[in-house]
């Protein structure tokens, strides 16, 4: 990840929502105490520290952490590349991002291209390419980049209708079967590029 994003570890504060160990967030003893025990840490932490982009491990916290960061508002969610997880990604204050990722210990997210480059699509700031070259790797990892809000084609035409299948960030696999489901097998099979 640090490779990714271009940044040395010397630069990053990493810590646990919850300094405490257990098996899994529902096996977490004494939760709601241990909830508010990070919760007051955090607040804390961002009191005192200028934070431009933090990256969450583990859908669970996603609600305690834009609690944090008060007034956190949803930007996007698009594909992680890794079945169905998802990846969130939110806005606070003038410049801070929070980008929510499923879990590391269970989805080796940097393991698989297509979600590597769907971290790097979620890393963007204010939905433009970062580079060329990122451009480059959304093609080739087959992530779809949306660049019109609207299909100019009929209302209920195939052409619109899949259109409106298309989603920001979505992986082209993801794509042929909101298609599928849509407008049947025979559309989704013209999607589908050849091998």
């Amino acid at each position: 990840m640090f490779q990714v994003m271009n940044i040395g570890p010397e630069y990053v504060l990493s810590v646990y929502f919850v300094p405490f160990r257990s098996q899994s967030w529902d096996d977490l003893p004494y939760k709601p105490d241990s909830i508010e025990f990070g919760l007051r840490i955090w607040r804390d932490v961002l009191k005192r520290v200028a934070v431009h982009t933090i990256i969450a491990f583990g859908k669970e916290i996603s609600p305690h952490m834009i609690d944090i960061l008060d007034g956190a508002r949803i930007e996007a969610r698009h594909s992680a590349g890794w079945g169905t997880e998802i990846i969130d990604k939110y806005r606070f204050g003038p410049r801070g991002r929070l980008i929510v990722l499923s879990h590391l210990s269970h989805f080796k997210l940097f393991s698989k291209p297509q979600s590597e480059a769907a971290f790097r699509f979620a890393l963007e700031q204010g939905g433009e390419l970062a580079s060329a070259q990122t451009a480059a790797t959304y093609r080739r990892e087959g992530i779809i980049r949306k660049l019109v809000s609207g299909n100019l084609k009929q209302i209920g035409s195939k052409s619109h209708l899949r259109f409106e299948c298309d989603r920001d960030g979505m992986i082209i696999t993801d794509y042929e079967r909101a298609v599928y489901r849509a407008l049947g097998e025979a559309e989704a099979k013209k999607m589908q590029s050849p091998s």
